[in-house]
């Protein structure tokens, strides 16, 4: 008799919001149904908690599972069959509507989104501020934010929050940089921030502190109209372009070391990785090097791009050619480097000219006459070469016999720590030596 299934959820939800729905079950025992989705929508267990209860030895118990899902629109969360003690129950449709979030107007505290610049092209920046301001006597226990979600940008955080006072107002702001990656109506969406706040209503206090209550803030919404740029261009804001050449002379096989530099102000990430066509030629290239930084609040910096060129004969290096686009001037401005010829010596010339030097070598060889003459040795001159012979010999063995006769008299004398090391009879008594 005590047997039911109910629903329980929230009437309305904020973009970006979950919707949490409870399935409630009291009897003996008690089956829910599996949930995969709502309209699409994936649904995902959220927690859930059990009681029981026992009167005149029935027992019944009391079953709650917590489901969360994030739609995107408005929803209708369908009745659902419960199965308690062998019966099906099924629960009411309940529906969840989507409203538009209003930012949160207090006198005590402001949550603010902004941007530099509201109508830009595709790839121009724009500096994106999250502003917190509070009364400096709230007491806030702690800040939790939801990160923002730039759909449709590239952004990068510039540096840590930045907190300063004004008035009677504490201010937190944080930054982005942010460069649209398509045209068109873009929006910003509101952010939500929960505030832990000591909760003066209650005079209450726990063993842990005085009580806190949780409050939710949004912000405004921003919507950014986004223009195409100009056909075929990529870049926009203000760029310089240069290039450097090692050589402009080489010797067949030798490498050619080019560079090209772009700097400026601007989406300097959507450069693409420059390539060089060079016919009769092998070109090495490196990944572009790219340096960023921010000036005046101006997003740019460096792309160095290098590249090794081998080459057996005469080549050229083309230009480069990159446009962009100066919103300042409402033109298409051109960078471009130089064209280079290259001079590429052949080594077969080294060869020629060698090849003649050794020709004029063997000509001046077989100029030359030979001539042969003979010379007599005479008897007495036989003789005393034969003496200076022999007594050379006697020295030289008489040397070799006082050299052996000294080794083997020398002895090598012993240093006292060597000996010491000999006379070690035990591993302890040689480690302490």
């Amino acid at each position: 008799m005590y047997a039911n299934a109910f629903i329980n959820t929230q009437s309305k939800f904020y973009a970006g919001e979950a919707v949490i729905f409870t399935l409630e079950a009291n009897g003996g025992d008690i089956s829910f149904p599996q949930i995969d989705d709502i309209e699409g929508f994936p649904v995902s267990k959220n927690g859930s908690s059990s009681s029981l209860t026992i009167v005149n030895g029935k027992r019944t118990q009391k079953l709650l599972q917590q489901y969360k899902v994030f739609p995107k629109k408005s929803i209708v969360i369908p009745g659902f069959k419960v199965l308690i003690d062998g019966k099906e129950y099924m629960t009411k449709e309940r529906l969840v509507e989507k409203v538009k979030v209003q930012k949160t107007s207090s006198k005590y505290l402001d949550f603010t989104i902004e941007v530099s610049d509201e109508e830009l092209y595709v790839g121009e920046q724009t500096v994106f501020t999250l502003k917190f301001k509070y009364r400096r006597d709230l007491q806030i226990v702690n800040i939790r934010y939801t990160q923002p979600s730039f759909d449709g940008f590239w952004s990068k955080e510039l540096g840590e929050s930045k907190k300063y006072s004004e008035g009677v107002f504490e201010v937190q702001e944080l930054k982005y940089v942010l460069f649209p990656q398509k045209s068109g109506s873009i929006n910003i969406p509101s952010l939500k921030m929960d505030i832990s706040l000591v909760d003066q209503r209650g005079s209450n206090s726990t063993f842990f502190g005085p009580p806190t209550r949780v409050e939710k803030i949004y912000s405004n919404e921003l919507t950014l109209d986004v223009k195409e740029l100009p056909k075929n261009t990529i870049l926009i804001g203000d760029f310089t372009i240069s290039e450097n050449l090692d050589k402009k002379v080489i010797n067949a096989g030798e490498a050619i070391n080019f560079e090209i530099q772009i700097k400026g102000r601007g989406n300097i990430d959507d450069i693409p990785e420059l390539k060089l066509n060079i016919a009769n030629a092998t070109v090495y290239d490196n990944k572009a090097l790219k340096t960023y930084d921010m000036v005046d609040e101006k997003y740019g910096g460096t792309y160095k791009k290098s590249y090794s060129i081998v080459a057996n004969e005469n080549i050229t290096i083309p230009s480069v050619v990159l446009n962009y686009f100066d919103k300042k001037q409402n033109i298409v401005k051109e960078l471009k480097t130089k064209e280079y010829k290259i001079e590429v010596k052949k080594i077969v010339q080294d060869k020629v000219q060698l090849y003649k030097q050794e020709n004029d070598i063997n000509a001046k060889v077989s100029n030359i006459k030979e001539e042969i003459k003979i010379i007599e040795t005479t008897d007495n001159q036989k003789l005393l070469y034969f003496f200076f012979g022999l007594i050379t010999a006697i020295l030289l063995c008489a040397l070799l016999f006082y050299i052996l006769n000294v080794k083997t008299k020398s002895k090598q004398e012993e240093l006292p720590l060597e000996k010491e090391i000999k006379q070690a009879k035990s591993e302890n008594e040689l480690l302490n030596i």
